[in-house]
């Protein structure tokens, strides 16, 4: 599994104010060093990670934005400074409760930021028993990047870190140059590792019971509940037990989604990336076929309505298969091919839809090919001899 984050080449200087950082927080203690996590050997210790995680950067009202709304609304309390590649970050110290400390640079969208959270030790024992979604402990620190959305966390420190340390990590987060040990996403209280199980598990929902309407969670792997690992690699889909890929020619799977929880409404995605065009699959319970035909048809013009239509058809071979209920591709106001289509899996509906690049057209039909028939797609050819 690969986290995808910044990357810059660095320069590095770190600038202290002393008279600003007496004003505001006190100096960090140090010396907390940087834990040394390894793989999973078992779901209890990927358990612990993850609890740590959850537990240090969710929030008790559900607030995704919480560490934003705290930063905006403390004081300005500059610490320190330092630049990367030319680009000055501001370094200010938390009061109340705003994070220990967070980075900031003039026209960028990623802010990083420094809170206390448990030790593994410390989620451990509440993973054994998740009595309460409360935070547990705050014998760790955790180095964390954001660009509003996901949450990546750089480091977890076994106590804080002096400025010195702080300031050489952030340069080395913000440079590309470490890889996130885990990803947040505080939307949906959800957790993935950088590294999955021996049973091939990396993600977790803390909190399904929230998933719904406009809050829905994002994975980065297998969870062995909505997800399951499968032995092909990819992942299938709870309920409709859809194959969802690595890999699809140029397209890589990026993002699993869970829209709704609950097996009655269950609601989930996949979603795929080449360079510049992008897969959505959606598998979603409704018993009730009676009505299939007039939902897809107001759904694809309601698309149509909403991307332009500038010509059609694209250019490019039929699909087939039983399964297939609806479908239209079009070249939308932006030169760009557009697809949807509707495929019914017994109880569920699955929506396949693409927005490319038409010079990746077959490779659009090669992937709904393989989710029309349910089969994980043919392995690249070996073009060496």
């Amino acid at each position: 599994m690969r986290f995808k984050f910044s990357a810059a080449v660095l320069t590095m200087a770190l600038l202290v104010a002393p008279a600003a950082r007496a004003a505001c927080n006190s100096p960090l203690p140090g010396p907390g060093a940087p834990l040394a996590l390894p793989p999973p050997s078992n779901a209890a210790d990927r358990e612990a990670i993850s609890a740590g995680v959850y537990l240090a950067l969710s929030d008790d009202a559900a607030e995704a934005d919480w560490a934003w709304r705290r930063m905006e609304a403390a004081p300005p309390c500059p610490v320190s400074s330092f630049k990367v590649e030319g680009v000055t970050w501001e370094v200010s110290g938390g009061e109340g409760a705003a994070p220990l400390r967070w980075a900031r640079s003039q026209g960028s969208d990623v802010y990083y930021f420094l809170v206390q959270g448990p030790s593994p030790a410390e989620a451990r024992a509440w993973a054994a028993t998740r009595r309460n979604g409360a935070a547990t402990g705050t014998s760790a620190t955790y180095l964390v990047a954001s660009d509003g959305g996901l949450q990546f966390v750089m480091r977890i420190y076994d106590g804080a870190p002096d400025a010195r340390r702080l300031a050489d990590d952030l340069a080395s987060s913000i440079s590309g140059r470490f890889t996130p040990l885990a990803v947040f996403d505080p939307t949906g209280d959800a957790v993935t590792l950088d590294k999955a199980d021996p049973e091939g598990i990396a993600a977790e929902l803390f909190r399904p019971a929230l998933i719904g309407g406009d809050r829905h969670a994002t994975l980065l792997g297998p969870d062995g509940h909505f997800f399951a690992p499968a032995p092909e690699g990819g992942v299938r889909l709870r309920g409709s037990g859809l194959f969802c890929g690595d890999v699809y020619g140029p397209f890589e799977r990026t993002r699993l989604t869970v829209l709704r929880a609950q097996d009655e409404d269950l609601d989930l995605g996949c979603s795929l990336h080449s360079e510049e065009s992008w897969i959505s699959i959606f598998s979603t319970r409704r018993a009730d076929t009676r009505d299939d035909k007039a939902i897809f048809r107001d759904h694809i013009r309601s698309t149509q309505a909403d991307t332009g239509v500038k010509r059609r058809p694209v250019a490019t071979r039929g699909s087939s298969g039983e399964a297939l209920r609806a479908g239209a591709v079009w070249v939308d106001k932006n030169d760009m091919g557009q697809g949807l289509w509707f495929v019914r899996m017994g109880e569920y509906v699955v929506e396949f839809r693409a927005t490319f690049r038409l010079d990746e057209t077959d490779a659009v039909y090669d992937a709904l090919t393989a989710f029309v028939t349910n089969t994980p797609p043919a392995p690249p050819t070996d073009q060496r001899g």
